[in-house]
Formats: structure tokens, sequence, C-alpha cells
């Protein structure tokens, strides 16, 4: 006996939508939509919906399979509404988690912290691939360019940033290892030092280990992932945080 409705919608539990299933169908509608602005904006939501409450991320799901329905039938307009209005639930719901679970993981009191987080855009500028005994090592430059969306206040808006990332492959070819070291300086001449650690996708976390300025007055940690993969040397990524207070 088939249950009528969604896929996506089917009753599981409390009647949660099941997000391995609903990534299945998102995938297959989206092979009938080609507003690449609604498939860009789906990469931001699934980004958010990974990190937002369970409530949020609920409703934004089946948003999106109502935008990419109404794209996939030629109704771009009320689809790009549609999946902006997805992608903002999810967001919202980011700052009500992150004042709950989230706090506690990053080991920030909660009075003194304040959310980090925005987009950037990251262009590869020279690489280096060297031997090593039992592997080689690629050593990448790349140009950033960095919106924080919500930061300190004494922070900008925007900032220019020069990174190295140092990975280390195996016999294979494959990652098995990899770092970053940002550096930043804004028009008021501080500066700021950002390393991390990267996954095989891209995505990895980062934290603010020493400043200048305004900066040095702060100790930062979060997040960041690829949202979208423009070439083999441009990225659009995404990055979540805290700063606090030193």
């Amino acid at each position: 006996m088939a249950m009528s409705g969604s896929a996506v919608a089917q009753e599981q539990g409390a009647g949660k939508i099941n997000r391995d299933d609903a990534s299945k169908l998102f995938d297959n509608l989206s092979e009938s939509c080609s507003d690449t602005d609604i498939l860009v904006l789906r990469a931001r939501t699934r980004v958010e919906q990974g990190r937002t409450t369970e409530e949020a991320a609920q409703l934004s799901l089946k948003l999106v399979e109502d935008a990419l329905r109404l794209c996939s039938s030629g109704e771009i307009t009320n689809a790009k509404a549609t999946m902006q209005k997805a992608y903002q639930t999810a967001k919202d719901g980011v700052g009500e988690r992150f004042d709950k679970a989230d706090v506690a993981k990053l080991n920030i009191p909660e009075k003194t912290r304040v959310i980090w987080s925005g987009a950037g855009f990251s262009q590869v500028v020279d690489e280096q691939l060297r031997s090593t005994k039992n592997g080689k090592l690629l050593v990448r430059k790349t140009n950033d360019f960095w919106h924080w969306s919500i930061a300190p206040d004494e922070f900008p808006t925007a900032i220019s940033a020069n990174c190295t990332y140092q990975i280390l492959l195996n016999n294979m070819d494959r990652p098995t290892h990899a770092d970053m070291m940002c550096y930043a300086q804004d028009g008021d001449g501080d500066v700021a030092l950002i390393p991390g650690t990267i996954d095989a996708t891209g995505s990895g976390t980062w934290y603010l280990s020493q400043g200048s300025g305004k900066y040095a007055k702060f100790d930062g940690k979060g997040t960041f992932e690829v949202v979208l993969q423009l070439s083999d040397k441009k990225a659009y990524y995404e990055f979540f945080g805290t700063a606090s207070p030193k």
C-alpha cells in the first residue's frame, strides 16, 4: 500500500522529513531546473540547513522542494522567491541553535560571545607540487575576499586576505592532511592571522590565532564550508563561528 503525498513528506516518527530522501528528490528535480540563481541559492540553503535548528531545517526542506517544483514547471519568479524564503528560514534558525548547543561545543561563555559569520570568494594564484618520501606536498596560494555579515562592531564588513594551503598527498595522490594560514589586513592597517584545518571536501575549521589592533582584543573560532566550486581555481564558501573578547 503506497502513501500519498510528497516523497520527502512521508511520516517518520513525529512526521519529520528524511534528509536522505529529500536530497535524492531534490537532485532529480534539479535536473529539470536550469536557473543558475536558484541552484546557487539551493547550495547556500543546504549549508544553513546543516547547522540550523531541526524545526527550521524541516520547514526549509519543504520550501526547497516547492521552489524546485515551481522551477521545473517554468515558474521562475515564484521559484526564486520560494527558494529565498527557504534560505532565510534556515539561516534565521542558525542563531537560535547557536545560542544553545553550539556555544557549549565551542566553550565560549554565553555572556561574552559574538556571532562571527559571513562568506568568502577564493581564487588560486599559485601552486607548487613537491615530492616527499611517501607522497607529495601541494602548496597552494590564494587571494580571498571575505564579507562579514555578522561580526563584532569594531570589525569591517569586508576585507581581503592572502591564504596559503599545505596539502599532503599520498602515493595515490589523495589528500591525507591539509592546513591553511590566512593573513588579512583591513583599511585601518590592523592585521588578523587565521589558521585552520581542511578536509577532503574543502571544508574545515578556523580560528583567530593572532592579531593587531582590534583583532588583538578577540579570540575567535568556527567552521567553514565550500558552497560552490566555480572552477578548479575559484570557490565560494561560507563560514560561521564566534568572537569572544579576551
